[in-house]
């Protein structure tokens, strides 16, 4: 055999075994594919058997401070500039069971028809707070307010829901602006691997806002784990109502 006929041989011995192994790739990559789209599905079909507490304080915005028309939630805290009251009117609308629901506030009625628990009763109560812009002359400094306790830790995997109805031409910091006059559940999920000590700041903003503009807002809650947002009702269980229960004075550190 000649030297030539020995290189064409292993020349195309050498393109047969490339083509063998690019097609085991090809083949490899497609089960990978199609196990990770697997393990995807099985994960979103999934999601609603999961558990979820809320682990924020004060998630319900029923613990409250000040008088009215100053009063306020506990854990929410107010800037806008350090001038909050002249810019803001902020009112307190609660949502109880055990009553009929035709004479509860529409916008109560709105929000627990978007939950689907719009009945009588059912079995944790919470308030909304309602927002209304009522001057922009001066600006809102960095953010209006922050909510839910200030921090929450990167390090671990958390979902950040609330519930919020926006009124007007404003678009408000962490909701979903595209849905304006109607309750809408916002999600947001936070995760940042090898982080232990990270944290952000739920802290809202406001801008193209004008005088009567409105935010209503409810339930804002940390849950550990990837909540679904198919889920409407909210995890009302909070770890928090129990501690505060037996010690009202254990306030969770900023």
């Amino acid at each position: 055999m000649s030297l030539e006929s020995s290189i064409a041989d292993l020349v195309r011995a050498t393109t047969d075994l490339t083509a063998t192994v690019r097609g085991k790739t090809v083949e490899i990559d497609g089960k990978v594919a199609a196990k990770i789209s697997e393990m995807e599905v099985w994960k979103n079909g999934h999601l609603s058997e999961h558990g979820f507490i809320a682990v924020n304080y004060n998630a319900r915005m029923t613990r409250v401070s000040g008088e009215a028309p100053q009063q306020v939630p506990i854990a929410m805290g107010l800037n806008a500039g350090g001038d909050f009251f002249s810019k803001f009117d902020l009112k307190i609308i609660p949502v109880v069971g055990g009553v009929d629901p035709a004479t509860r506030p529409p916008v109560v009625r709105e929000l627990l028809q978007y939950m689907g628990c719009d009945r009588h009763n059912f079995t944790a109560e919470f308030n909304i707070v309602e927002l209304t812009v009522k001057s922009i002359a001066k600006g809102f400094g960095d953010y209006v307010f922050y909510i839910p306790y200030r921090h929450i830790k990167t390090g671990a995997f958390h979902s950040c829901v609330m519930y919020h109805k926006l009124v007007g031409t404003a678009d408000w910091g962490w909701m979903d602006n595209r849905f304006k006059g109607a309750w809408h559940q916002v999600t947001q999920h936070q995760f940042t691997p090898g982080d232990a000590g990270g944290y952000f700041h739920v802290d809202v903003g406001v801008t193209n806002a004008s005088v009567g503009d409105k935010l209503y807002l409810a339930l804002p809650q940390v849950v550990v784990g990837k909540w679904n947002p198919e889920l409407r009702i909210p995890p009302l269980f909070n770890i928090y109502d129990m501690i505060l229960n037996a010690v009202p004075s254990a306030l969770p550190s900023v």
